[in-house]
């Protein structure tokens, strides 16, 4: 029920609580699901205070290690003036490469790109890995694009124009929700991706 309610949110989600993680002995928690509470509660404990305040769409989860060519995506994307995050997800539950939003849809992420990367190549169910992920995004509210390496390496300019579509497809197809308007003044936005120098070799497609 946990993972159901954290897994893959794409709006804000608020935290409510009568006691916090330190509260928990770690000794006691034996199940996976108390665990992850505990986990969700040291989170949100940490991002509650002003100096650690973040919003959707922050760029690069640092504790992640995201891949070399969604790396590059998320930055032509984030050049093309939307919202990214990279390997978005929490804790051990199911991480998602990159995560796509449009700043006139403040506080919501709106399309997920699925990769086949290392955890696509170790999922040995063909069915799993190759609509189960994606059906289950879906279901949660997502819009979700498939990239596949090759074609990011080769390509890589294709590839980014192709999600910025999809996500303006989204954007557009939402905004008659909020009465035409678009929305660009909802307060600050952070995001941050790291600068990938142009004249560097990408001949490697594993960097």
């Amino acid at each position: 029920m946990l993972l159901d309610t954290v897994g893959a949110a794409r709006r804000r989600l608020h935290v409510v609580s009568c006691f916090t993680a330190s509260d928990l002995d770690p000794e006691r928690l034996r199940g996976a699901g108390a665990r992850l509470l505990a986990e969700v509660l040291e989170l949100a404990e940490r991002r509650s205070g002003a100096a650690d305040q973040v919003t959707l769409g922050n760029g690069v989860d640092v504790g992640g290690s995201p891949d070399r060519l969604v790396l590059d995506l998320a930055e032509r994307l984030w050049r093309a003036g939307l919202v990214v995050e990279t390997d978005y997800g929490i804790g051990d539950g199911d991480r998602v490469p990159l995560v796509v939003g449009h700043p006139d849809l403040p506080g919501e992420l709106l399309v997920a790109v699925l990769t086949d990367d290392a955890a696509y190549v170790a999922e040995r169910s063909v069915r799993v890995r190759d609509r189960q992920v994606a059906e289950r995004l879906e279901r949660l509210g997502w819009t979700v694009a498939q990239v596949w390496s090759a074609a990011a390496f080769l390509d890589p300019a294709t590839e980014a124009e192709r999600i910025r579509r999809v996500v303006q497809e989204v954007r557009d197809a939402r905004l008659p929700e909020l009465g035409g308007v678009a929305q660009t003044g909802g307060g600050d936005k952070i995001v941050v991706v790291p600068v990938l120098d142009d004249d560097a070799d990408h001949g490697d497609p594993t960097l």
